[in-house]
């Protein structure tokens, strides 16, 4: 395989709105479904490359279905079959992996991806979409080139160290903050807008451009 892959990971959550299901799976060289993730494929009549997980989800017509995906066995009960799922995509060298269905359905199982994502460090860069928007991670700098007047919201559960939100309507008022950071809605005010962090990461959610 080569390197330098775009790779669409389609969980088990709910599915997004159509319009970013096309773009996403225009957007991807490779397409992989975790486990259940497979039954949203038949749905939407898209054949994944791989499936992967330990398989307990995946209607068995659907496993029929997909003869050729290459089934990535992994049963291993210690781990969520998320976690298993990304992985596994290290193993592939991805430049960038972006994620739809991680929400929705059980709030246990949206804590486990977001938890997996949050604090397992992996080789590509990450991202997880829904209908309204796009979920990821800072841990240094982040230039957005995005459109004025666009909101975003930024966020942490951990100490946040070194933070300077530049181009945004709300700015911050210190750079410190041993009890992690919350800062919704905020409003893109020039362009570019910068985020830099020296330490601890946030979670940044860009809403789409037409929201």
């Amino acid at each position: 395989m080569t390197l330098n892959k775009k790779i669409l990971t389609i969980a088990n959550g709910e599915l997004p709105a159509p319009f970013v299901i096309e773009k996403m799976t225009g957007w991807a060289d490779l397409i992989v479904a975790v486990d259940g993730g497979a039954n949203h494929c038949a749905l939407l009549g898209i054949n994944p490359d791989f499936i992967v997980g330990d398989m307990d989800s995946i209607a068995p017509e659907n496993r029929s279905r997909f003869h050729n995906s290459e089934i990535i066995y992994l049963p291993d009960q210690n781990k969520h079959d998320f976690e298993k799922a990304l992985e596994f995509l290290d193993t592939l060298h991805p430049d960038e992996v972006r994620v739809i269905s991680a929400w929705g359905k059980r709030f246990d199982h949206i804590l486990a991806n977001l938890y997996i994502t949050l604090l397992r460090q992996y080789s590509f860069k990450i991202s997880l979409y829904d209908t309204e928007g796009v979920l990821s991670i800072i841990r240094n700098e982040i230039i957005l080139n995005d459109a004025v007047g666009q909101t975003i919201s930024l966020f942490s559960f951990q100490p946040v160290f070194g933070l300077c939100i530049s181009g945004c309507k709300y700015r911050n008022v210190q750079p410190d903050y041993p009890d992690g950071f919350i800062g919704l809605s905020n409003v893109i005010s020039e362009n570019p807008a910068i985020i830099k962090i020296q330490k601890g990461f946030l979670l940044l959610y860009r809403l789409y451009a037409n929201n």
